[in-house]
């Protein structure tokens, strides 16, 4: 008991002192503000690739977006993507690259007002 009440304050003043200094780090490492978002830009590991997939599809070129639709099915989507790619998939295999097109504007528009 007495070396308790000896070591209490010293580890008392110890503890104060780590206290400070978490606040003062704690308060160094905090942001102003986050950064602005623009919804004007919707951005993913694959917006790229979804965009460059809207104009092919409005051109018409076959060759070009199965390419870009085998490079989206090879990347790790989340389920909505997925499911949207799929769709795509589906309406480009009965050639209505209209409905294709479609289905992607309306999924970017989606994903812009978010």
């Amino acid at each position: 008991m007495l070396t308790l009440n000896k070591n209490l304050p010293i580890f008392a003043e110890s503890l104060s002192e780590l206290t400070k200094n978490i606040r003062v780090s704690l308060e160094q490492n905090v942001p102003d503000s986050p950064p602005p978002t623009s919804h004007s830009q919707f951005s993913t590991p694959y917006s790229q690739l979804l965009q460059e997939l809207a104009e092919t599809l409005k051109s018409q070129n076959a060759s070009e977006v199965d390419r870009i639709l085998e490079e989206l099915n090879q990347k790790p989507l989340d389920t909505n993507i997925r499911e949207t790619v799929e769709k795509i998939s589906d309406e480009v295999l009965l050639a209505e690259y209209d409905k294709a097109a479609e289905i992607l504007d309306g999924f970017l528009k989606q994903r812009k007002g978010q």
